[in-house]
């Protein structure tokens, strides 16, 4: 949600805690003692970008039980507004944690499927280059030392140390 205070800070609305319409927040302060509403004033008066105010603030559905918040500010001058909008740690603590845990399991998978691919392409290779020949050979010289009259020579393929012994 949304709320919006002007830089006395005065709440112009805000629409989970409606009881602050209108009111004077100066004295508002945090669960730990800090005025947000001064310091959010301060933030949003002094970077015309905006800023992130952390403080202690009672979630809507429960009452007396404030947990941390980041809240972003940012200041509409013409009309001396500050808009506010922010985030419980704890919910962005674990909206992190299920990002962070989704990225291992991808980059888990996406690792094996290149592990295998990368195994299935060296095989092949050594098949090609190394297994093969050698099966070659080994043939060829089986027909020739059984008389197999089809079989009078070994052909040579490669300029490797198969293709020399051949």
């Amino acid at each position: 949600y949304f709320w919006i205070n002007d830089s006395s800070p005065k709440m112009i609305m805000h629409p989970v805690s409606k009881h602050l319409d209108g009111k004077d927040l100066s004295t508002n302060a945090d669960a730990k003692g800090k005025k947000l509403f001064i310091e959010m004033a301060k933030v949003s008066n002094e970077n015309k970008a905006g800023g992130l105010v952390k403080y202690w603030w009672d979630k809507p559905e429960k009452k007396n039980d404030p947990k941390e918040k980041f809240s972003y500010v940012q200041k509409f001058e013409p009309w001396d507004w500050i808009i506010g909008t922010g985030a419980y740690v704890a919910l962005m603590e674990k909206n992190t944690n299920e990002q962070i845990n989704n990225i291992i399991i991808a980059m888990t998978i996406f690792s094996i499927i290149s592990i295998v691919i990368v195994y299935l392409i060296y095989n092949y290779f050594i098949n090609q280059t190394i297994i093969k020949p050698l099966e070659n050979l080994n043939e060829a010289v089986l027909n020739i030392s059984n008389g197999n009259t089809n079989a009078d020579h070994i052909e040579k393929k490669s300029n490797d140390e198969i293709g020399e012994l051949v």
